[in-house]
Parts: structure tokens; C-alpha cells; sequence
């Protein structure tokens, strides 16, 4: 018989060990665990993120290129410098330039194919950017950077539209560097700290002329007529270069005799200009990009609101209203608001303000046309963007006597909805004073900026002929929409509109409804309720001449 044999048995102290040892197995399994599924995550959520960031197409060659991206990115680079130019506060740190420097250079350096000429433009840009931080800075090596890259957009470039800017550019700096020496921390003190001037553009008319001085950042300035024959423009903070004034003083037709620019002070710059008898001078900002308007009307233009000799004495009505005579309307400007990059205020279901005031216009110059046989001109008929000054320069050039210009309002508060009736001036309330700023596509801070010159606006004849203008309009809003859509008379108000500054007429702008509330975004859809917009413009447009010439043909 066999003796039973016993298991060993195991001290306490061993079993224990055997049982660390385990769990320190499963442990060691667990964090494996854990990490790999970590890892997995971040993988996939990197591979989302490229996803979105990078919605690539192939080329010929496979290889990986996104012109969303890329274009996407140079408007975010450009959104940067504009913010950059337009404050002062911003552009005293060197950081604030290096960040939109580094957004055109690393743009350029990544776009593979060169769709709609992004990487010269990203170079430009960045070269203009390091000059204008030259100013701040005073370092050579900042100068020299953006001689750098101009040079490099005239070398990689040379059929780009920006070669011969560049090349400007180019020669500009070389005359700063000679000016200043060698030295590496050389200043050009006649620079440094001052906006610049960079281009001079006009246009002559029957009736005015108007120059446009293109610069870099938005400057004070005012203006003051010596005599009858001369008027100086008085630019605070401002350089301008040496080619600039050369081309500056070549302008020269039937208004203009002869144009100077001179320092006036440290940091002060006149242009005056020698005129056959001055009417009018008028000069005015505008932000994006930064540029001054100046429009300079001589005596000896044929104004077409004189007597003529076949029409009868004004009435003691028309003596009443900016002591103008009765006077012929022929030609009626309708400026459709925004368009084509610009779609204005949008409203919740996706409509958008340049459609609905396209339309409308449309349907007006149709009814002027075919019901008052009047000549119409539109600042545009198809889905354009149409710069602000632009509309003015088009109204006033082509001889307009009426102006109405078409938007729809937008508010913060959606339960606002109503029609208004503008007319230039200092604005009637804070609203309005947003609503100039929307339609400008400009702050409020840069609408107070036009204060200065709303005096000399004040004592313009045409601010009195708008006055009654507005007034007549709204009245037609009232009767005519008032009977079947109930609207809301927000009355008629005044405020600095651009559009609106430079118009040498009669001029209005129409907020006709909010698209910004639901239920009139709604209506605005609907095509009786623009056709009723329509008719009311119409009327008021028709009332007007009617108390200006007398019974006109319905």
C-alpha cells in the first residue's frame, strides 16, 4: 500500500508573490490595451482633420493639390493684412506684421499649381507687408527683405500683371536705401511711423473731375480754398514718394491748370491745385482698400439745372426748396445695393440682398422706361460687384438728376422690420449709424470718420432736394404697401452713407424691408411684394418730378 502523497504547500508570503505576479501581467496587457486604442484614435482623428483642412484633387502627375485651400488661405492672408493696415494700434508690434507675413510666405512656398497667380500675389503681398513694417521698424534688413521679394516676383514671374508694380517698388526702395546709407540700423526719418501714398489714379467728366490717391492706411486730412482758382488738400502722417509726386503733379485737363505737391511740415503733405474758378471741392474716405476720394467741380461747368429760356420763372414752392429753379429730369440712376462678391445682408432662409435689390431695380428701370419715358441708368444689371466710389464716379458721369440707391436692412434684433428712407447726413440715431456701417462695409468708428465733411455737405443744394426727395418716397411706401402687406413707417432718417457723399444730385437710399426678419425675408421672396417696392420707388420718383417740372406722362 502506497503512501499518499501531499501537495507542497505553499508559505503565505508565496502565495502572495504568485499573486502580484498576475496581476501585474494583466496590468501590463491592460495599458498595452489602452495605449494601442489611444493611438488608434488620435490616428483616425488625424485623418479627419486632414480630411477637412485638405480637400485635395489630383493633377496630371498625382500630385496632391487644393485650390479651395489655397485660395481660402490667401483670403485669409489678406483679411490679415487688412486688419493689420487699418489699425494704427496694431501696426506699432513687429508681431502683428511677422503673423501676416508668415501666412502669404508659407502660402507661396505650399501651392503646387499656380491657379489664378496665388503664389506671386502671396510674395507681393509679404513684400509689401516688410516695407511697411520698414517704417515702423527702421531696420535695413527689413527694407532689404521687401526688395527681396519684389525682385523675386519680377525673376519667378515675369509675365504676372504684378511684374511692373514690383519693379516700381524695386526702384522706390533702391532710392530709400541710397538716401539712408549703408549702415544696418540707418532710419529714414522722413518715413518711419508715416502712412504711404502709393498710387494716383482721375477721371475727367463734362461736369467734374475726380482723383483717387490709393494709399496704405486711411489718414486725416482736410482742404481749404486760397482764392476762387486754388484749393489745397492737406494730408496728415503721410509720405509720398518721389515718382508719386512727379505723376501726381502731371494731372491736367479742363478743370485742372496745374497741381503742386509740397512738404508742409514734418509729417504734413499739400497738393493744391490751380482751377478755372472753383464751384466745388469735395474729398471723403474710403477704407477697403485705403483711398481718398476727390471729386473738383469748376465754375464754367454746364450745369443742367439752370433756367433755360423756354421755361417758365420757378415757382414760390420750388424758390422754397435750396432756392434752385425748376429744373428738366431726364436721366434717373438706379444703384442696386452690393453684388457679386458682396451678397449684403443675408437673411435666415439663405436670401440674400444683392438678388432681392437686383430684381427690384430691375423692375423699376423697366417702368420708368416704359411709363415716364425717362433715360435710366443702372450702376449695374447683372450680378457685379460695383466698388462704392464707382457708383458715385458712373452716376455723376453720366449726367444723372436722380439718384436711389436699393438695399434691404438687417438688424441684431430679429423681431425689427419696417421700411426707411435715407438721405446723407450726421446719422438720426445709433441704428442708423449701423446701418451706414453695414451698407459701407466699414465700422462705426470709420463712419464717424466722415463727420468732418458733412458740414460742407450740409450747404450743398442737393441736401434740401433729397430732404423732400425721402420724404415723398416714404409717403409712397405708405400708400402703397401700407393697404396690403401692413408695414411698419420707419420714417426718413440721415446718415453717412459713401454711396451716397459724392452723388451730385438729388439722392436717396431705400432700406425697403428687413431681410433679417422672418416674416419679411419671407415676403421679400415673393414677387408682388418686390413688384409693389417697385411701384413705390416709382411713385416717388414720379411725385418728385412732378413738383420739380409739373405734370409729367403717366
Amino acid at each position: 500500500m502506497h503512501a499518499s502523497v501531499k501537495e507542497p504547500r505553499y508559505s503565505e508570503d508565496t502565495r502572495q508573490h504568485d499573486i502580484d505576479i498576475r496581476i501585474g501581467v494583466k496590468l501590463i496587457y491592460f495599458n498595452r490595451h489602452i495605449a494601442m486604442k489611444r493611438m488608434i484614435q488620435k490616428t483616425i482623428l488625424c485623418l479627419i482633420i486632414i480630411t477637412i483642412l485638405s480637400p485635395y484633387t489630383r493633377d496630371s502627375q498625382g500630385t496632391q493639390v487644393s485650390k479651395r485651400s489655397a485660395q481660402t488661405r490667401f483670403n485669409a492672408a489678406a483679411s490679415c493684412e487688412n486688419s493689420l493696415r487699418e489699425s494704427k494700434n496694431k501696426q506699432k508690434y513687429r508681431k502683428n506684421w511677422e503673423e501676416c507675413i508668415r501666412k502669404f510666405i508659407s502660402l507661396n512656398s505650399s501651392v503646387v499649381t499656380n491657379e489664378s497667380g496665388l503664389k506671386e500675389k502671396s510674395l507681393f503681398h509679404a513684400a509689401g507687408l516688410y516695407l511697411g513694417l520698414y517704417r515702423y521698424s527702421g531696420k535695413r534688413s527689413d527694407l532689404l527683405k521687401a526688395k527681396e521679394l519684389f525682385s523675386n516676383v519680377t525673376t519667378d514671374y515675369p509675365d504676372s500683371e504684378l511684374y511692373q508694380l514690383s519693379r516700381t517698388e524695386i526702384n522706390r526702395i533702391e532710392e530709400i536705401a541710397k538716401k539712408n546709407g549703408g549702415d544696418e540700423g540707418t532710419k529714414d526719418i522722413d518715413v518711419k511711423g508715416r502712412a504711404e501714398a502709393r498710387d494716383i489714379r482721375y477721371w475727367s467728366h463734362q461736369k467734374y473731375t475726380r482723383i483717387v490717391l490709393d494709399l496704405d492706411t486711411l489718414v486725416r486730412f482736410d482742404h481749404a480754398a486760397s482764392s476762387e482758382d486754388r484749393v489745397t488738400l492737406n494730408l496728415y502722417n503721410l509720405y509720398v514718394g518721389k515718382e508719386l509726386k512727379d505723376k501726381i503733379e502731371l494731372i491736367s485737363d479742363s478743370t485742372i491748370k496745374k497741381v503742386q505737391v509740397s512738404e508742409t511740415g514734418p509729417d504734413a503733405i499739400a497738393i493744391s491745385f490751380w482751377l478755372d474758378g472753383l464751384k466745388k471741392f469735395k474729398a471723403f474716405p474710403l477704407p477697403s482698400p485705403p483711398r481718398i476720394v476727390i471729386d473738383i467741380f469748376s465754375k464754367d461747368t454746364n450745369k443742367k439745372n439752370t433756367l433755360q429760356p423756354s421755361e417758365e420763372p420757378p415757382s414760390k414752392k420750388d424758390k422754397m426748396v435750396g432756392s434752385q429753379p425748376a429744373q428738366k429730369i431726364d436721366t434717373i440712376i438706379i444703384d442696386p445695393g452690393h453684388g457679386g462678391k458682396d451678397p449684403g445682408a443675408i437673411g435666415k432662409s439663405g436670401l440674400t440682398e444683392k438678388e432681392v435689390v437686383l430684381d427690384i431695380g430691375l423692375r423699376l428701370r423697366d417702368m420708368i422706361i416704359r411709363k415716364m419715358g425717362k433715360r435710366v441708368i443702372m450702376t449695374r444689371d447683372t450680378d457685379l460687384f460695383i466698388p462704392l466710389d464707382e457708383r458715385s464716379r458712373l452716376a455723376n458721369g453720366s449726367n444723372g438728376e436722380l439718384f436711389v440707391s436699393i438695399h434691404a436692412n438687417s438688424s441684431p434684433k430679429k423681431n425689427t422690420r419696417g421700411v426707411e428712407v435715407y438721405l446723407l447726413g450726421a446719422p438720426s440715431d445709433k441704428r442708423a449709424l449701423a446701418t451706414a456701417a453695414r451698407e459701407n462695409s466699414t465700422s462705426e468708428e470709420d463712419v464717424n470718420y466722415l463727420q468732418a465733411i458733412l458740414k460742407e455737405l450740409a450747404k450743398d443744394f442737393t441736401t434740401e432736394m433729397s430732404l423732400e426727395f425721402a420724404h415723398l418716397t416714404m409717403e409712397s411706401f405708405s400708400g402703397i404697401l401700407d393697404k396690403r402687406y401692413n408695414i411698419v413707417k420707419l420714417g426718413v432718417k440721415k446718415a453717412p452713407f459713401y454711396v451716397l457723399i459724392h452723388t451730385d444730385m438729388p439722392s436717396i437710399l431705400a432700406e425697403v424691408s428687413f431681410i433679417s426678419n422672418a416674416y419679411e425675408e419671407a415676403l421679400l421672396r415673393k414677387d408682388d411684394y418686390r413688384q409693389k417696392i417697385a411701384e413705390a420707388l416709382l411713385e416717388g420718383i414720379r411725385e418728385y418730378i412732378k413738383n420739380k417740372q409739373g405734370q409729367i406722362p403717366s
